[in-house]
């Protein structure tokens, strides 16, 4: 806590651990690899054709990502602290329920007048700025009163998509050229993907939020219609969306299909190397959910290529994006590799067994 007033000040805790119970409350870890991949990605893709200079490009893109951070991190704090009481009515505590009531609306202020100064350095056209104030008030309006658009149904499941995803991809093309075809298509891209991760996420808490009253969008509906919708709706749409995107990418910088390419061949390897032991991907849970990689490595590692190859000069953009999603990367990697070796052994031990065979 930052004070309470019960408590002598001698004997109240130092802004350190303050400080701590406000980073443990941002949740980084639940959503950096996850979310900012998108914004990554709508960066290098805008700035492969930007008309601006190198440096402005640099600039700009670092205050996108800054602001998209800082939005997210006012987002979950705004979230736990809104559903302190129903989370504790089912038995779960968050890190945001650490802080008193004070020093929970000093942390939004804070992150809030940060991003707001991100967004200044970001945005340099109306629509930018649009964009940028659209954020903030969707991540306020889905977690808080008086809108509180979390248990207004399908309203809560749209600005949470548009929040976390969709806007901030509008607001890296806004920001670094001008929003044509590939901007639009990459935010529908977005506004699918995050539609679909808020239903895995809302089916994963129904049993929680029903017992604590929270009356979500699938805690209503029920979690049998929230899956009929994600396989029959919105994936199929959201694989359409992304061929679009893909394919207006290639009208400026005819190698895209090349992402395209890496993305198939990497999910066919990734289904060859799990073959036999589970189903490589699965709309149930956040593990395993199709597309993942492919958002959070292949394309933004493709365009962040395809970007320094057409700008050298802007290098740093990709490099600091693997150096942002070394730890997802690893992970993937590591695990691929350990199927590998699990597959070879297999095929080894069934080789030796048939010479075995053969020669007795």
């Amino acid at each position: 806590m930052w004070e309470v007033t019960d408590v002598p000040a001698w004997k109240r805790p130092a802004a350190p651990a303050a400080l701590a119970r406000v980073r443990a409350a941002v949740r980084w870890q639940e959503w950096y690899a996850s979310k900012l991949p998108f914004a990554w990605t709508a960066c290098a893709s805008a700035a492969a054709s930007s008309p601006l200079r190198d440096a402005a490009v640099l600039q700009r893109t670092a205050a996108v990502i800054l602001f998209t951070c800082l939005c997210a991190a006012f987002g979950h704090v705004a979230n736990d602290h809104a559903d302190r009481e129903c989370d504790r009515s089912a038995g779960r505590l968050t890190p945001a329920a650490s802080l008193s009531e004070r020093a929970a609306w000093l942390a939004l202020a804070a992150l809030a007048g940060a991003a707001l100064g991100a967004l200044a350095m970001a945005a340099t056209t109306p629509a930018a700025a649009a964009a940028g104030i659209a954020v903030l008030a969707l991540s306020a309006a889905y977690s808080l009163g008086p809108l509180r658009l979390k248990e207004r149904g399908a309203a809560g499941v749209w600005s949470a998509a548009a929040a976390q995803r969709t806007l901030p991809v509008l607001l890296a093309f806004a920001t670094l050229g001008p929003l044509g075809a590939e901007a639009w298509a990459f935010a529908a891209v977005a506004q699918l993907a995050g539609l679909r991760w808020m239903l895995v996420h809302q089916v994963a808490d129904a049993a929680n939020d029903r017992r604590a009253g929270v009356t979500t969008y699938v805690a209503a509906a029920g979690e049998a219609r929230a899956r009929v919708l994600l396989r029959r709706v919105v994936f199929p749409l959201e694989l359409l969306a992304l061929a679009a995107t893909l394919w207006a990418a290639s009208a400026s910088t005819p190698s895209a299909w090349r992402v395209a390419a890496a993305g198939a061949l990497s999910s066919g390897v990734w289904a060859a190397l799990w073959h036999g032991k589970r189903a490589p991907y699965s709309f149930d849970g956040y593990h395993r959910q199709p597309l993942a990689g492919f958002y959070q490595a292949v394309w933004p590692i493709g365009a962040g290529v395809l970007l320094a190859a057409a700008r050298p000069a802007l290098w740093p953009v990709p490099a600091a994006f693997l150096l942002w999603e070394s730890r997802f990367i690893g992970l993937q990697l590591a695990t691929a590799l350990r199927l590998l070796r699990e597959r070879v052994g297999t095929w080894a031990r069934a080789a030796g067994g048939g010479r075995f065979c053969a020669g007795g």
